[in-house]
Order: C-alpha cells, then sequence, then structure tokens
C-alpha cells in the first residue's frame, strides 16, 4: 500500500446505550464520567467520555492497517467492560430517546467547537430546535495526521486540508452512501453528516461526513484505512483532484449524491469512481458489499 505509513489515523466514533430489558436507548450521562474537557483514560491507551447523550471514545493514531484495526478492537472492549453488564453498546446511526432520558442539560447541548464544509470555505449552522428535539445521532469521525517527511505536507495547509476533505468525500464520502444507507443512516443524513464536513487539526484533519457503521467488523475498519490511504494519494495531486471530481459531475455534485444518500447513481457509476481507488481497495469493497447482499 503506497501510502501505509505515510500518515496517521485515529477516530471518535460515538454510540448510544441500549437497555434491553426496556427496549430503549439510554443517556450515556449517568454512566460514562469522562467528558470533552477531560476524558477518561482506558487501559488500552485510548479514552472515553459522554458527547450529549451518546457514549464516544478515542484511541491513539495508528501509523499502518493492522495497528488501527487491533487499535479500534482493544478500544471497543475497554468500553464494553466499561458498561453496566445490562447496557448494551450500540452501533447505529441515529434513533429517538424518550423524553425522560433528556431531563439532563446536558442531553440540550451541541457541542461548542465548530466545523466547516470544505467545498465552501463556510462554518457550518448548528441544527434548529436541537434542545426540544427527541432525535440524537451517532457519527464515525476518522482523523488523518501529517507524518514528518512523508511528502504529505500539505496536511499541515489551510487549503490542502480543504482538499483532503474533498477527496474524502470522493472515496469515503461516496462510498458510505452504498455502504450505509440503513434508514437510521438516512435519517442521521438529513440533518447531521454532510459532505465536506470537517474540523481543521493542529497534525491535519478530522473528517466528520461519517456516522459509526464502520466499526460492525474488521473489514469495514480496513477499508476505512484502505480509503483514507487513496484519499491521500487523490489529495497530494491537485490536478488529478479536480479531474476526478469534474467527471463526477463537479463539487455540487458530489454534494448532492452524498446529501441525498443517491444510491442508484452510486450503482450506475460503480466503474468510473472505482478507477480512483487502488485495485486492492476495489477488491476489499466488493467483498464487504457482497456480505452485505
Amino acid at each position: 500500500m503506497e501510502q501505509e505509513g505515510k500518515f496517521t489515523i485515529g477516530c471518535d466514533p460515538e454510540f448510544f446505550l441500549y437497555d434491553r430489558d426496556f427496549e430503549q436507548y439510554m443517556s450515556a450521562i449517568p454512566f460514562v464520567k469522562g467528558t470533552k474537557e477531560k476524558p477518561e483514560p482506558l487501559n488500552s491507551g485510548g479514552f472515553i467520555m459522554r458527547d450529549n447523550v451518546a457514549l464516544e471514545f478515542g484511541m491513539p493514531p495508528a501509523n499502518s492497517i493492522d495497528e488501527w484495526v487491533e487499535s479500534v478492537n482493544l478500544t471497543m472492549r475497554d468500553v464494553e467492560r466499561y458498561i453496566p453488564e445490562w447496557l448494551e453498546l450500540k452501533v447505529v446511526a441515529s434513533g429517538e430517546f424518550s423524553k425522560q432520558q433528556l431531563t439532563d442539560p446536558e442531553a440540550k447541548e451541541i457541542g461548542c467547537d465548530p466545523d466547516f464544509n470544505a467545498w465552501t470555505g463556510k462554518r457550518n449552522i448548528p441544527p434548529i430546535g436541537f434542545a426540544e428535539s427527541t432525535f440524537r445521532s451517532c457519527g464515525g469521525h476518522i482523523h488523518v495526521g501529517y507524518v514528518k517527511e512523508s511528502g504529505n505536507e500539505f496536511l499541515l495547509d489551510n487549503d490542502g486540508k480543504r482538499y483532503m476533505i474533498q477527496a474524502m468525500d470522493c472515496v469515503h464520502g461516496l462510498w458510505s452512501v452504498l455502504l450505509d444507507n440503513s434508514p437510521e443512516s438516512i435519517a442521521r443524513r438529513n440533518i447531521y453528516g454532510k459532505a465536506g464536513c470537517y474540523r481543521p487539526t493542529e497534525y491535519g484533519v478530522e473528517y466528520r461526513t461519517l456516522s459509526n457503521f464502520w466499526v460492525k467488523t474488521n473489514k469495514l475498519k480496513e477499508l476505512m484505512y484502505r480509503f483514507t490511504a487513496d484519499a491521500l494519494a487523490l489529495a497530494s495531486d491537485i490536478a488529478q483532484l479536480n479531474h476526478v471530481i469534474r467527471e463526477i459531475g463537479g463539487a455540487d455534485k458530489v454534494q448532492g449524491i452524498i446529501n441525498t444518500g443517491d444510491v442508484d447513481w452510486i450503482k450506475d457509476s460503480f466503474a468510473m469512481i472505482a478507477q480512483y481507488i487502488s485495485p486492492e481497495t476495489d477488491y476489499l469493497l466488493v467483498e464487504v458489499l457482497n456480505e452485505q447482499d
């Protein structure tokens, strides 16, 4: 894999806690001590915290595909040991909570750190009416970091960060339409995880478009790593990135496909957009899609 070892990769996926006996989602606020301001460390080297009513974990940045998959798995095992036995860690993109689970003031707050649209360069506007809504969602954000002398210095440049997110939309974002099209994911996409959603970081970028769907299997985790390597290669060649965007139909088209979850377009254009991922990634993608059928 051409880019392996030339970037770091991390994540901060979110999950709901589910009470199997009462068949309802439970707020993580009473069960998770860690917060955004003071995450609680885990034995794996990762950390756990609550984000609104969801449980969120982070992990040390990985430098290889094997390290990435192992680190995510170790952190998830720590999280599963952390929560009470009678609760289940639910990998779902969105859901409705009872009003009783949303009485804590923290359950009505949206994270204060802004995120941005890499296509427009503008700050994203938080959803209106969040505090009154019973709808909550879970992201599966991916962090990409610069490695010294990797040739990927653009990850430290403001314009380069945007190019990287645009490339991730052309890879992760488009393929996620096919990989992640459950009713819960469609509902999430109507409000959160729009195309190009990101935060610039001191080490690179945080891609915020994806839900948590990719933590379900090792093959999906591996696929996210390979997608990231392919996107990095694409972002390093601006002329090629612009060619891909034009071939898809332009910036507005890329965003529209992701934001509307246009599965038919992805299926009709499968061969065309598969040109921009490596043969190894393509093989794994087809394998994953066949297993989902």
